[in-house]
């Protein structure tokens, strides 16, 4: 008997690359019979609790921390444009590098307190096989490097078994 079967699917927000453009994208989701709760499986491009794509976050971060660009450019080009005086995720996405952003791979990065986080992002491009100053395909490649093969809980996300 199968433990967990199609339980249809959800549309869920996300803000992609285009200036100004909001999109949805389909969800799946499965009923574990057992526990009769639902699970949700993201596609890899996307980080669980983000509104963001991890390519996009990883863009705003090589800009911000390693190119120098200021917020407020980056507002205008990936943010929420002129209706925000300003714009938080930019600077909460780098404190959180290692907390919750890519938190599965904070070994690898090192100890988030005494490193800076334009090294932390450095250690984590090229966990995900890309450069600093990468064009933006490579990023989106790296993202989903990051991203794939793990599980996400309301409690945890770990990294799971690769599947050939």
């Amino acid at each position: 008997m199968l433990g967990i079967v199609g339980h249809g699917t959800y549309e869920r927000q996300l803000l992609p690359e285009a200036p100004g453009d909001r999109g949805t994208i389909s969800v799946r989701r499965y009923l574990c019979l057992t526990c009769r709760r639902t699970i949700s499986v993201l596609p890899d491009q996307l980080l669980p609790w983000r509104w963001y794509s991890g390519a996009t976050i990883l863009i705003v971060l090589v800009r911000l921390l390693i190119d120098g660009l200021s917020v407020a450019s980056l507002r205008e080009e990936f943010g929420p444009g002129g209706r925000f005086p300003y714009w938080k995720s930019p600077r909460r996405w780098a404190h959180q590098l290692c907390k919750r952003l890519w938190s599965w791979h904070a070994a690898a990065l090192g100890d988030a307190k005494r490193v800076a986080p334009d090294e932390l992002l450095r250690r984590l491009l090229a966990l995900g096989r890309a450069h600093a100053r990468s064009p933006n395909d490579e990023l989106e490649r790296a993202a989903r490097d990051l991203v794939g093969g793990t599980s996400h809980s309301r409690f945890e996300v770990r990294r799971t078994a690769q599947i050939a």
